[in-house]
């Protein structure tokens, strides 16, 4: 009698031991898988936005040079080569004018086989350039090597048909100062599938050239070859008109060709609707049925589940006009299915261990939850981007061992993709939740703007190799900086750089870091101007403005044109406040909103009170100084003796401001602020302003 009530107890011990393990584990790798679909996911999506965003900066920086002219084409043939070099998913760049004038550079790696084959088997060789002239005849190739040096005796007849009736050509001539993509063609002198990133070149007569960057296709689908390996994971891209653009498969991309490929002929993607994987078709079944993008999801296949999410990317309008998406799904089963086996072995290891004692039972329920406490803590860390520690450990228990090779090959994929983005940006957007979808919201934000010197006739002095040089490591110095302080960079414009805090990431400390951001960007670029310097290099002295106010965020724009940004009355007052140093004679200005919120912790020389070209109310703005707890004694000292001066201007005891001035520039004799109030304290001793005059300073330029 004991023996049968203790026999069932005992089971049923065993029997709930083993079920909550059981749900404890699925749960534990469903909330696994929810966190890797995403991580995954958002370096996917910013991996393929970032494929053609620095291609079209680039052709920006070029295209607005005054020196891409037929007869100054010739000066572009280095900078084109090292705008491959630094970008080497680039096949080519190319410009032409309705002149007749073209220059072609080429990756030589990516050319025709046969001759040029034999060629480019040379390792000194790595680009080719051909020069084209009105009525020359036929141009031949020129080879360089690593170095950007010509290599003697190595022309070829040229291969390909007349550039000017290429479709890069041809759709740039259509676009005036706008950025587009062509439909697929036959890219001339690779003779592979691609697509052209191409712009028309602006000029006071019109459009009158074009100027292109090749893409082969093939380079959208070549990171996602290796991120998924199972049928029911698909990755792939497509255009909202439903053109299949990358996936897992290249061949499932491009139908083969019956004849030989002619470069300009156009090339006919597969339509998405063609993928015959269950999880592709049920994904393209759920965005039509939307009509749009979707967060993630669990879609029924049959009698299984996969989540799977649409994404629209933030690449422009796609070669289509129609917006370009990324699908992604992994199947439920491949984070919970390997616990039915563990529930299964583990119910037939209880029959067996039944007559053994509770502790015994305990103890071996400990070795199984043991590695899965583990693999928890392991996802944790994936979920914040550690990617540094091996996930799979050594176990006896082979369903075990399969979920961490799982996890570790995923730890490989995403530790690959981050090479293509900033980290930093990829934890905001998983942490904070942000969608990369439509619309925008508003917010209170911090904004910097920065602006060098006399860019323009420094731009024009410069070759424009060493201009595009100058302008890299620039950017570089500014970018590093808005990046380690938790900011978000915006865009560039010219030698300008927009930035702003505190989206997509709420930041509580926004205005603060913002100001310390500006700070190390006058550290940043005075540091490298003075290595400038040494080397002979002219200097980019950087003018920086601050403001901080309420504006929308987010993927803003019109429906067929999007772009994460932000807008409004606070980002334009930013650019104002920043254009002010140019007659202060400051290097870093800060609206008075910025200044009332940060002064406990900066130190702020008060400069005028004004209203900016576009403005409408006064308001104060101040030169930042530097922090409190880190400032010299000499500038605590002219801030104090600063403050001397414009006491005396607001009682408007004009003498008294003029002798506080004088003490004052004997110790800031080339401080620009204070010019300015010299030349207004002269005027006014001799001609004092009106009582009604409020003592704000009305700009009517920028």
């Amino acid at each position: 009698m004991l023996l049968a009530v203790i026999l069932p107890l005992m089971a049923a011990v065993v029997g709930i031991v083993i079920w909550q393990n059981y749900e404890k584990s699925t749960e534990t790798a469903l909330n696994a898988g929810r966190q890797l679909f995403t991580n995954l996911k958002t370096e996917v999506a910013l991996q393929q936005t970032s494929l053609l965003g620095p291609v079209k900066s680039a052709l920006d920086v070029l295209a607005a040079s005054p020196e891409l002219t037929p007869d100054g084409l010739d000066a572009f043939e280095k900078p084109f080569m090292a705008l491959l070099d630094a970008y080497p998913h680039m096949a080519a760049i190319r410009a032409g004018f309705e002149t007749g004038d073209v220059l072609e550079v080429v990756t030589v790696r990516a050319m025709y086989g046969g001759t040029i084959a034999t060629i480019a088997a040379d390792d000194r060789v790595k680009f080719a350039a051909r020069r084209t002239r009105p009525g020359n005849g036929s141009p031949q190739w020129r080879f360089f090597d690593r170095r950007l040096e010509a290599l003697s005796g190595t022309t070829e007849t040229p291969i390909g048909s007349d550039p000017l009736h290429m479709p890069w050509y041809v759709a740039g001539m259509n676009a005036p100062g706008l950025e587009l993509e062509t439909l697929p063609y036959i890219l001339s002198d690779t003779g592979t599938e691609g697509i052209s990133a191409t712009r028309g070149i602006v000029t006071a007569n019109g459009v009158t050239g074009a100027l292109a960057a090749d893409i082969a296709l093939r380079q959208y689908s070549l990171p996602l070859e290796n991120i998924l390996t199972e049928p029911e994971q698909q990755v792939f891209l497509f255009t909202g008109n439903g053109l299949l653009l990358a996936n897992t498969d290249y061949g499932a991309v491009v139908p083969d060709m019956s004849t030989a490929p002619i470069p300009g002929d156009p090339v006919k993607l597969r339509q998405v609707d063609s993928l015959s994987q269950p999880a592709a078709q049920a994904i393209v079944r759920e965005f039509k049925a939307m009509g749009s993008s979707f967060s993630l999801r669990t879609l029924a296949i049959g009698e299984s589940q996969i989540m799977a999410s649409v994404t629209r990317l933030a690449v422009g309008d796609g070669p289509d006009g129609s917006g370009v998406y990324l699908a992604f799904a992994l199947p439920v089963s491949t984070f919970t299915g390997v616990f039915i086996g563990i529930g299964r072995d583990a119910a037939l290891f209880s029959l067996a261990v039944l007559v053994l004692s509770i502790p015994i039972i305990v103890v071996i329920a400990g070795r199984l939850t043991a590695p899965l406490a583990n693999l928890a803590r392991a996802t944790d860390r994936i979920a914040k981007l550690d990617l540094s520690a091996r996930v799979s450990e050594p176990t006896s228990i082979a369903e075990i061992a399969t979920l961490g090779r799982s996890l570790d090959r995923m730890t490989s994929a995403l530790t690959q993709i981050a090479k293509f983005v900033p980290k930093s940006l990829v934890q905001d957007l998983i942490q904070s939740g942000a969608d990369l979808g439509v619309g925008g919201e508003r917010r209170a934000i911090g904004v910097l703007f920065t602006d060098v010197k006399d860019f323009t006739p420094l731009s024009e002095s410069l070759p424009p190799e060493e201009l595009m040089a100058q302008m890299s490591a620039y950017f570089d110095a500014v970018v590093r900086v808005v990046l380690e302080h938790c900011g978000t960079v915006d865009k560039f414009v010219g030698d300008a750089v927009f930035a702003f805090w505190n989206a997509p990431t709420l930041q509580s400390d926004f205005e603060i870091a913002t100001c310390r951001a500006a700070l190390a960007v006058k550290a940043a670029t005075n540091a490298l101007n003075e290595t400038w310097r040494q080397e002979g290099k002219p200097a980019w002295y950087t003018r920086i403005g601050v403001h901080t106010g309420d504006a929308v965020v987010g993927n803003v724009g019109s429906s067929d044109r999007l772009d994460y940004t932000a807008i409004g009355d606070t980002v334009n007052m930013g650019s104002r406040i920043e254009g002010l140093n140019k007659f202060y004679g400051t290097q870093i200005l800060v609206s008075d909103a910025m200044a009332a919120r940060v002064q406990e912790v900066f130190l702020l020389r008060p400069v005028d009170t004004v209203v900016p070209k576009g403005g409408s109310a006064p308001f104060k703005i101040w030169e930042l100084v530097g922090e409190r707890d880190q400032i010299s004694g000499e500038d605590s000292a002219r801030c104090e003796a600063w403050h001397g001066v414009a006491a005396a201007c607001q009682r408007r005891d004009w003498r008294s401001a003029a002798a506080e001035l004088t003490r004052y520039r004997a110790m800031a004799p080339n401080d620009g602020v204070a010019a300015v109030y010299a030349a207004r304290l002269a005027k006014f001793e001799r001609d004092p302003p009106p009582p009604e005059w409020d003592g704000v300073e009305r700009f009517s330029d920028k």
